[in-house]
């Protein structure tokens, strides 16, 4: 009688409905549907079910924050596995490339020193090659660089003796008013050309005045060329009395004068003796500096040698000591959080799939949980709830 009590006080669990819309067995006619045996069993039962309910849901949530505190370890590890290995890659580079400079420093030092000073040397001999070239072109052309001054002091005192200006001694001045060959003449053509066309011309164009303007702008542009020309001319030309061709000769000298002076330059610059200048000192310094060069580039690809078959390995194995034990303990480290993650998660799995089967099945996921189950509990010890099924009703009001 008392069972029965209990029976009717449970919460009736949702059954499958037959296409009519009756509860219970398909095309089973029921007015007063029962409740299956293992819900009455199951709400039927008091705090111990309730406290062994809450003991395994705890242990489930539990596992899963272990489960989560391991993932996260195995997580922290990795990173800390890859930091590690990029110190010791950077590590080796670095440690590498800096001892490697160390080991061939002095001899990397002497070729840089000597290399400097080759160089220095080289532009001392350069310019003292140059000053040898200068003072023997100096020495070889004097004589002439001499005659031709004495010649344009005659040439200009002769002509102040017979009332000519000095600036008569000027090519140009024996070009426009002494022409002889047909360099000279075309020159003198193209002066006037430009005398009386094209400057009257720039001119006109820049000024840019009325049309009448023009012509008389361009006719007083060639007026006043005309005019320096003719003034020029009355100064010198026109007062000479045969002086100007006389002194034609010596100009004409001192224009053959200048083309030695020239030549002589060329030549003494095209010469490839260099005996002459004393350069035996520097040459000798040369020789001995790329001799230090050559020796010390010899010992540093023997020291480079040396360092890429012994001394190298030996700093990777001391670099190699102080990392790789550390990447291997924690490799250690993530190997055995993974397999317990893996344990665990397994449990985990069990135990979910246990408390579904057990538990939600009767309580369903929003019931299934530590605070709804403690709650119940007080129902059961503090409110009058005499077991599960009263618990729950009470707990869903």
């Amino acid at each position: 009688m008392e069972q029965e009590n209990i029976v009717q006080n449970q919460p009736v669990p949702e059954m499958p409905v037959n296409p009519a819309g009756q509860v219970g067995q398909p095309g089973q006619e029921t007015t007063n549907p029962q409740v299956p045996p293992d819900y009455a069993e199951f709400y039927a039962s008091g705090a111990d079910k309730l406290n062994v309910i809450l003991q395994d849901i705890t242990r489930r949530d539990n596992m899963a924050v272990e489960i989560r505190t391991l993932a996260g370890d195995s997580k922290r590890l990795e990173k800390e596995i890859n930091d590690q290995k990029k110190a010791l890659d950077a590590e080796l580079n670095s440690g590498i490339s800096n001892e490697r400079e160390k080991y061939i420093a002095e001899e990397s030092k002497k070729i840089t020193d000597s290399n400097a000073a080759i160089r220095k040397t080289k532009s001392d001999r350069n310019k003292a090659k140059e000053q040898g070239i200068k003072n023997r072109i100096e020495n070889e052309t004097a004589a002439m660089i001499t005659e031709n001054k004495d010649t344009h002091r005659y040439i200009r005192r002769t002509l102040k003796e017979n009332g000519l200006p000095g600036y008569c001694d000027n090519a140009w001045f024996y070009t426009m008013y002494c022409s002889q060959g047909i360099v000279e003449w075309l020159i003198r053509i193209l002066v006037f050309l430009v005398g009386l066309v094209a400057i009257p011309g720039i001119v006109v164009a820049i000024v840019n005045p009325w049309f009448f303007l023009k012509f008389i702008l361009w006719v007083g542009v060639m007026v006043v060329f005309v005019a320096i020309y003719l003034t020029i001319f009355l100064l010198t030309k026109d007062k000479d009395n045969g002086t100007l061709e006389e002194m034609r000769e010596y100009r004409d000298k001192i224009r053959d004068n200048k083309k030695k002076i020239k030549a002589v330059k060329k030549g003494i610059k095209a010469d490839v003796d260099e005996s002459q200048y004393n350069l035996g000192d520097y040459d000798i310094k040369i020789v001995d500096l790329e001799k230090i060069v050559e020796e010390a580039t010899r010992e540093k690809e023997r020291k480079l040698k040396e360092f890429e078959e012994v001394k190298k390995q030996q700093l990777i194995d001391s670099i190699n000591a102080k990392h790789i034990p550390v990447i291997n303990d924690k490799q250690y480290m993530v190997r055995e959080k993974t397999k317990q993650y893996e344990e665990k998660s397994r449990e985990l799995n069990a135990l979910s799939q246990q408390i579904e089967e057990n538990y939600e099945k009767y309580l369903t996921k929003s019931y299934t949980n530590p605070d709804a189950i403690r709650r119940m509990l007080e129902m059961i010890n503090n409110n009058g709830a005499q077991n599960i099924g009263q618990a729950l009703e009470m707990l869903k009001r």
